[in-house]
């Protein structure tokens, strides 16, 4: 009998999850057979979400509208600062100063709208690129891109990395529901798109910034416009907090923190 309340299903999810993405288990897997666990994996995922989460919970077209005040177009671009969060509970130590979380490797990140359809299957692809910017060096140079493509409600539908250059690239599908691989430390970014309701909005406040990225946000010269911005928070599908701040008229969260790191969306000023 398949479990029904939703801790139960996060649970049951990360033990079947678990199962499947080994490290062992993934690096030791042909193309065909690791294609076939990840879809088998996704269906699971897309299921359970499907079955618990309220019909809000995800970034619709009407929310973006609001938000950004029109849909996604072709040629639409902006660009996001990411860092890694390395968690101290995983560190085997006593030390509290070494448990606490750091801040890993930084990244910065060219998002473009390279396709939007409507009608009966709407679909918006966003292409993602690494790019060199305020001295921050690209987190992988093997990706030539990342590749998010969504349906209406902006949920992700298929999620590809191009790996390598010249003749010998390739495509790799991975999961477009939170299911790392070791396929590159970009998945370990929060680059996805965010999952937004309003039944968790709260009043805007100013979020606690690490020290290396408060650095990074005053040189940049960035300022959060709270008077015109809406707050979110929530977990995630597996039970893991997620915050969000979106200021009007943004195509893309200016502030963006996950279990995975910490996002700012920076505009064409700022580079």
């Amino acid at each position: 009998m398949f479990p029904t309340n939703p801790t139960q299903i996060k649970n049951s999810t990360l033990l079947i999850l678990a199962a499947l993405f080994s490290r062992q288990a993934v690096a030791g897997l042909p193309e065909k057979a690791y294609v076939a666990q990840l879809k088998a994996a996704n269906l699971w995922v897309a299921k359970r979400k499907a079955e618990s989460a309220p019909r809000d919970q995800a970034l619709s077209s009407q929310l973006l509208t609001r938000l950004y005040g029109r849909y996604y177009e072709v040629g639409d671009t902006w660009t996001v600062a990411a860092w890694q969060l390395e968690h101290g509970m995983m560190r085997m130590t006593g030390d509290l100063k070494r448990t606490q979380s750091q801040v890993g490797h930084g990244g910065i990140f060219k998002y473009l709208v390279t396709d939007v359809k409507t009608g009966s299957q709407p679909q918006v692809v966003i292409q993602i690129t690494q790019i060199e910017a305020w001295g921050i060096k690209p987190v992988d140079p093997n990706v030539q891109f990342l590749e998010l493509k969504m349906n209406d409600s902006l949920l992700q539908s298929e999620k590809t990395y191009r790996l390598g250059t010249g003749p010998k690239s390739q495509l790799r599908v991975v999961s477009p529901n939170g299911i790392h691989t070791e396929i590159s430390p970009l998945e370990l970014y929060p680059l996805d798109t965010p999952e937004v309701s309003f039944s968790n909005q709260v009043p805007p406040k100013a979020p606690a910034l690490p020290k290396e990225v408060e650095a990074f946000a005053t040189q940049a010269g960035l300022q959060l416009n709270f008077a015109n911005s809406l707050q979110f928070q929530q977990d995630d599908f597996f039970g893991r907090p997620v915050s969000v701040i979106w200021e009007s008229g943004k195509p893309w969260p200016s502030y963006l923190r996950t279990q995975n790191g910490i996002a700012l969306l920076l505009d064409g000023s700022n580079l």
